[in-house]
Parts: C-alpha cells; structure tokens; sequence
C-alpha cells in the first residue's frame, strides 16, 4: 500500500502520489559552458484525498528557482484586467482614496488602470525596502518566502494596512499557503477585500495535457 504525504494545503497526511516524471533539468537554467553539470529536480505530483488540490510532491528551494539571468521575463495575458479593475472600482465601501496594495510587479498595469479611473492612494511592495529582497533577479518565487505574516505587520504599522489588496499569478507559487494567506490578512483591513488571480489548469486537465507542470506551480 502506497504511504501517503502531507498536503501543504489542508496539512492533512492523505496526499497521494499521482505521477512520478524522474528528474527534470529547471526551465530557467540555461548553462554557458556545455560542460557544466545540469541541476534537476526530482518532479512528483500528488492529489490531496481530502481537499482534492493537486500539487507537487517535496518540490526544489524556492533559491533554485530564481533566475541567473536579468533578460528572463514572465508575461501574462491581460485584457481581463480592465474588467478587474472595474470591478474593484464597485466594491463595497471602496473609494477613490481607499488603500490599495499590489503585492508585486504583476500588478503594475492593474494598479494604472484604477490610477486611470481617479484612485490616488495606490503602493505596491518594494522587494528591497519592504521584504528585504537583495537579488535583483528575484521575483515571485522570493516574494511568496519573504512576505511572512511579522513581515507583514512591519509594513502595516509602517504604511497602514490596505483596503485592497490585489494578488496575481503568487497564490500557486506559495511554499506554505496557510502562512501566506495569514501574511495577506495582516497587511488587511478589518473587511478588506483579497484579489486573488490563479491559473485555469480545467482544459489542461479534460486534454491530459502534460504542459501544465512545471516547478514553479506548486498547486
């Protein structure tokens, strides 16, 4: 009978062992010198019995998965986000001069889209001055590790806490969900509003399509 894991998720121990794909080289890593010995990871995935999330089984350091290079960049689509945008400018109780919070550069073109509709009191973390963040390279994967719920608090009595926050394309990302979203909730207001945007894996899954994983979607 298979052992089962932990889900990172719901941290019950019914995490089941779904695909076993060996060792695979990190997308990133583009050597020089052919020479040079290839880092790998070995790439598992599990399904949680209990809450269903699929996720990757014991996955590399998020330190592995920061770029070597600067010319390495993620671009995601965005039409969606003048919708989004709209849709925040009507939440309840938000204004013109709520405090709206974007975790990183993601959500740089979000956050001119609302300065567009007239909001004035828009900030997006600093890698550097507010997680602590040295490497220039460093992205996603660095942000989901620093932005503990203490760090949080840091930047709540230093810049007060946040109306909104908005969360691109990080949620799946996370190491430890449960302390990220906790980090989340303390850089909140008593009724502020979490934006959360998460990959659609649905026709990956219905075409067994295999081009989905990869190692920086840990769920």
């Amino acid at each position: 009978m298979q052992a089962l894991e932990k889900c990172k998720l719901c941290e019950k121990t019914r995490l089941s062992i779904i695909l076993n794909a060996g060792n695979h080289p990190f997308c990133n890593n583009f050597s020089i010198d052919r020479m040079e010995e290839e880092k790998t990871y070995l790439l598992k995935m599990g399904q949680c019995l209990s809450c269903g999330v699929i996720q990757l089984v014991n996955p590399p350091s998020y330190l592995e998965m920061v770029s070597k290079y600067d010319w390495i960049k993620y671009i995601e689509p965005e039409k969606h986000l003048d919708q989004v945008s709209e849709a925040i400018a009507l939440l309840p109780n938000i204004t013109k001069d709520s405090k709206i919070i974007g975790l990183s550069y993601k959500e740089d073109s979000t956050l001119d889209r609302l300065q567009k509709k007239g909001f004035t009191n828009l900030h997006r973390l600093n890698t550097l001055n507010d997680l602590g963040i040295e490497n220039k390279n460093s992205g996603i994967e660095s942000i989901q590790n620093a932005l503990t719920p203490e760090k949080a608090r840091e930047i709540s009595i230093k810049n007060k806490k946040a109306d909104v926050i908005i969360a691109r394309h990080i949620l799946e990302h996370s190491h430890n969900p449960r302390v990220f979203l906790n980090a989340i909730r303390s850089l909140l207001k008593e009724g502020g509003y979490a934006i959360f945007e998460v990959p659609d894996c649905t026709n990956y899954l219905n075409n067994l399509d295999y081009t989905m994983i990869w190692e920086e979607h840990l769920f």
